[in-house]
């Protein structure tokens, strides 16, 4: 893809692994009306690869999705405008997709209200395995649509997939996991269509 952009298609999924920094415009910048997280290039084979799979899709990006309820980077905080025209093209593809991110230095699981893309899915944040380590400031600043999440522990998040139904539906199970191996949270969710 465009940049450093990448996709694979594995276990019955196809992956998107993009670029969020090189076509991205200044935050609340001079762009406003035009503002772009991916560029409209990358975001052009964002799309095309939505509408030609015949799989669910992973949209795996460096920061947040749907991290407007904080000051640090994310599409919906850095972006606004430009993440309501994007969901409103996922929702238009009409394909099931699952968002990933890092860079927030924590790991968090939050669920995606059916309301913005036609159905319910989840954005999965995991960072921190080898970085510092903040304090998440969850008490002061809640995340309204996070259903568990750690913070101040070295993490990394791992999936047991299987492929998809027939109709695209499937589960999403995997675990944060820390220091010694130990299971800090665990999911078991579905994304249904």
């Amino acid at each position: 893809g465009p940049g450093v952009s990448s996709r694979f298609d594995a276990f019955g999924f196809r992956f998107l692994l993009l670029d969020d920094r090189m076509f991205r415009t200044p935050k609340l910048s001079a762009y406003e009306g035009k503002e772009t997280h991916f560029g409209l290039e990358q975001e052009k084979w964002i799309f095309s690869n939505l509408k030609q799979s015949p799989s669910p899709t992973w949209l795996i990006s460096g920061d947040q999705w749907f991290g407007g309820y904080h000051r640090f980077e994310s599409y919906e905080g850095s972006h606004p405008k430009s993440f309501k025209t994007f969901l409103a093209s996922v929702r238009k593809a009409r394909k099931p997709v699952v968002f990933m991110s890092g860079d927030r230095h924590l790991s968090e699981v939050m669920r995606v209200e059916k309301e913005l893309l036609g159905f319910e899915t989840y954005e999965f944040t995991s960072s921190a395995l080898h970085s510092k380590m903040y304090p998440s400031n969850w008490d002061t600043i809640p995340n309204k649509r996070q259903i568990m999440g750690i913070d101040l522990q070295h993490t990394f998040t791992y999936f047991d997939l299987v492929p998809p139904a027939k109709d695209l539906s499937f589960s999403l199970r995997g675990a944060a996991i820390g220091a010694g191996s130990r299971e800090l949270y665990k999911f078991d969710l579905k994304v249904k269509r």
